[in-house]
């Protein structure tokens, strides 16, 4: 079990926490330069994709949104299939230093499995978030504890997205307990 909460409280850090089994990867980050063109260029390849959805959903009022969204989510399919047969994906991400998997999430922190932090240190992450368009979200954090990070950079749309996360988890949990007092 985690001690998020715990960190959390001993930081002043103020947020509400979910369980999660995400794969992530992650580097020390003596040198933030190192990973900023990664990082602006995953969040670039998104936010190209989204505006022209935006666009489309806009130009239609919001008619066909749902057929919009499929059609959306057929085309970066589609994109992330050519790129894996071009292996262009793979060359892109850089090689990160080792792996483990996120516990849980809270709306500016994650708690690691692995207990390899250096307290106050800054690391650059990189994990898939399973929301409708799962995609590869890059951040900067800080570590709190032996398994605790605070996040200190992420982009705009990703922090948007995390969020919303993290609250359909929490709205799931609340129907689990209360289907489990029925």
């Amino acid at each position: 079990m985690h001690n998020l909460a715990e960190v959390c409280k001993l930081h002043q850090i103020q947020t509400r926490i979910i369980g999660c089994a995400l794969e992530v990867e992650f580097s020390l980050c003596e040198n933030e330069e190192a990973f900023l063109e990664e990082f602006h260029t995953l969040y670039l390849t998104y936010e190209k994709s989204q505006r022209w959805f935006e666009m489309l959903q806009h130009k239609d009022k919001g008619e066909n949104t749902a057929v919009l969204e499929i059609l959306m989510e057929l085309y970066k399919k589609v994109s992330s299939l050519e790129k894996k047969l071009l292996k262009e994906e793979e060359q892109k991400l850089l090689a990160l230093d080792s792996k483990s998997m996120i516990l849980a999430l809270g709306h500016e922190v994650i708690w690691i499995e692995s207990a390899v932090f250096e307290e106050n240190k800054n690391y650059y992450l990189r994990f898939i978030l399973p929301t409708f368009s799962d995609r590869i979200i890059p951040i900067f954090a800080r570590a709190l504890s032996k398994n605790a990070l605070i996040i200190t950079k992420m982009h705009p749309r990703d922090i948007q997205d995390f969020d919303s996360y993290i609250v359909a988890r929490e709205m799931e949990q609340i129907r689990w307990q209360k289907q489990a007092r029925e």
